[in-house]
């Protein structure tokens, strides 16, 4: 007879060191911060799947530092603004104002419409500051979301109201400066959070992302190997590795997904059937790899139809 299991304890099973260590991650039991999830280009192996083991366990109950999981799947167009948005959105303007403001004035520069008004002085001193023709790259070797000012700042803020947004725009305004502008503002204000508070990204199908928002996951595993943040939790998954750099190792870990072998399936099933004899579970291991060619859903897919029932395992 089978040991009694449910469907949500044998997918648990599925990838049971994968959380594990996510759990430790969660409970602050390591100094790890970031996770890099690779399959070496192979399909089917669960990448999916554990992100979303990964999004139930920040739900759990017993965890002391409230957590706020946000899952993107690549597959829907994210870009790295989006990311950005979501998270200020939900956790709110009360944290995040400053960095909704300065998107805004973004948003109206690229759509061509006028500044809008009610900017705090410390925002429109920043837009003063910092716009100019010319600024340096986005990462500067160290991980810092830092700019190297112009010579040439544009006239003070107020005298932009009345001007061409496209003028500015096709003056002071790329991409990779609109990027470094809204990153820093956002780390800036999750920085300034008092409370005790996980912000965790789960990215899926890293693969399908755009070039400009791979870099800038790249950016971010920078900022938390190097300390510069401790709100954020960040999980990278695709079928190729997104990047990993060995200086990250102290808080970025690398997590290479393989397909289910003889052994991780035996381990499984002696999880349902723990006084069964070893022999025919281990003929029961082969049986379903060379039926499922080792794809960890299709091995549980399998088992969970004979759950419950109380014949011998399946061969």
């Amino acid at each position: 007879m089978s040991k009694p299991i449910s469907r949500t304890a044998l997918r648990f099973s599925n990838r049971k060191r994968e959380c594990e260590l996510f759990r430790s991650i969660l409970r602050r039991e390591t100094p790890l911060r970031g996770l890099v999830i690779h399959s070496g280009g192979a399909g089917g192996v669960g990448k999916s799947t554990l992100l979303k083991m990964f999004e139930d366990e920040c739900r759990a109950p017993d965890l002391s530092v409230p957590t706020i999981p946000f899952y993107f799947n690549a597959e829907r167009l994210v870009k790295w603004q989006d990311i950005l948005d979501r998270t200020a959105n939900i956790i709110g303007e009360g944290h995040f104002r400053e960095y909704i403001q300065l998107r805004a004035i973004y948003d109206t520069l690229t759509k061509g419409g006028a500044f809008p008004t009610g900017l705090s002085p410390t925002l429109a001193q920043h837009v003063v500051h910092f716009y100019g023709p010319v600024f340096g790259p986005l990462h500067t070797g160290s991980g810092d979301f830092a700019m190297e000012r112009s010579t040439s700042v544009l006239p003070a803020f107020e005298s932009l109201v009345g001007g061409s947004a496209a003028q500015v725009v096709e003056a002071s305004l790329s991409l990779g400066e609109m990027q470094t502008h809204l990153t820093r503002a956002f780390l800036q204000a999750l920085n300034g959070i008092q409370e005790s508070l996980q912000i965790v990204w789960l990215v899926d199908t890293a693969g399908n992302l755009d070039d400009i928002t791979k870099a800038w996951l790249i950016e971010m595993f920078w900022q938390i190997a190097e300390c510069k943040t401790e709100h954020l939790i960040l999980v990278v998954a695709g079928r190729k590795l997104l990047r990993y750099e060995p200086r990250w190792m102290e808080r970025v870990a690398e997590m290479r997904l393989a397909l289910f072998d003889e052994d991780i399936v035996l381990e499984i099933l002696l999880e349902i059937w723990p006084d069964y004899d070893i022999i025919p579970l281990r003929m029961a291991a082969s049986g379903l790899v060379e039926k499922s060619g080792g794809r960890p859903l299709d091995v549980i897919t399998h088992i969970e139809r004979y759950i419950g029932l109380e014949g011998e395992p399946y061969v």
